[in-house]
């Protein structure tokens, strides 16, 4: 419910003041916070703001409340069961240029509810995802009243928590990153009874293999041993196979027992000329090198 004040209480040269009040829900359950706020325009200007004083039910609540920007609240989680009538008074501003003003009294119900604080019924389940593709977590509880969501996130394998803004419903979906891979995300579901916190669910983003560092040409004298190496980014981690052109990269064959990011051998002569690469690959994809020239001097 809400009220404004229809009559104004004004003495000659002060400004009119109307106050209105409003209660943060209605009707509540027994127990149940509710704050109570009280607006008053216009004050602008006014060197000391003035007071206001809560009533409920005809009498007096707590202590004269002093306005801060216009406005001020009464909390409570004391009111009985049935309907209450509740109403503001604001006193004027000490300087007397602004005239006090009452609100419209406004209903406040509470009802005998059972209220139960959230229970996790379904925990979030950690997931593989393709880099760029859709990530979705859910979770459920129980509760009365109905419980309200916060997802967080740790990097840090939990060490650390941080909300996740906007992130405030049974259902978090976003778009994976490769910088999220192993990030781990959970639920804190609240009531004004108590909160529960779920079990943490782990992401895993998969990408596909990105070649980070390139073989260089290589000279090397005859009988020397020589050494390509080359790495590449990606999730699974990427194992690389080289590979052996003898024909200016016409053709390419698969070199035996190669599969590490670097490759040694002991040159020949007919080796001169000879170009090497490195294929990554993962469950995801694949990524070439670059060609790379061994001259044997």
């Amino acid at each position: 419910m809400n009220g404004t004040n229809g009559g104004l209480d004004t003495t000659f040269g002060q400004t009119a003041t109307t106050t209105s009040l409003i209660s943060s829900g209605d009707p509540i359950s027994y127990g149940q916070l509710v704050k109570f706020t009280a607006t008053v325009t216009p004050i602008e200007g006014a060197g000391e703001a003035g007071t206001v004083q809560f009533l409920i039910d005809g009498s007096p609540v707590g202590f004269p409340v002093s306005l801060s920007d216009n406005k001020a609240t009464y909390n409570t989680s004391a009111l009985g069961l049935g309907v209450h009538s509740v109403w503001a008074i604001y006193s004027g501003d000490t300087g007397g240029n602004f005239a006090g003003s009452t609100s419209v009294a406004i209903t406040q119900t509470v009802i005998n509810s059972i209220v139960t604080p959230p229970k996790i019924t379904t925990q979030p389940a950690s997931l593989t995802v393709v880099v760029g593709s859709k990530a979705e977590l859910k979770v459920a509880a129980s509760g009365s009243p109905a419980p309200t969501a916060q997802w967080q996130v740790s990097g840090n394998g939990g060490a650390t928590w941080v909300n996740i803004s906007g992130a405030t419903s049974l259902t978090y979906s976003f778009t994976a990153s490769s910088t999220q891979n192993g990030h781990e995300f959970r639920a804190v579901l609240s009531n004004y009874v108590g909160t529960a916190t779920s079990a943490a669910a782990t992401l895993t983003v998969d990408a596909p293999p990105i070649v980070t560092k390139q073989p260089a040409n290589q000279s090397v004298e005859q009988g020397k041993p020589v050494t390509f190496s080359a790495s590449a980014s990606g999730n699974p981690t990427p194992t690389p196979q080289w590979q052996l052109s003898t024909n200016g990269g016409s053709t390419w064959s698969n070199i035996s027992g190669a599969k590490s990011t670097s490759y040694t051998f002991a040159t020949l002569k007919r080796d001169n000329g000879y170009e090497y690469r490195a294929i990554f690959s993962n469950s995801e994809g694949t990524a070439t090198t670059g060609v790379a020239k061994l001259t044997v001097m």
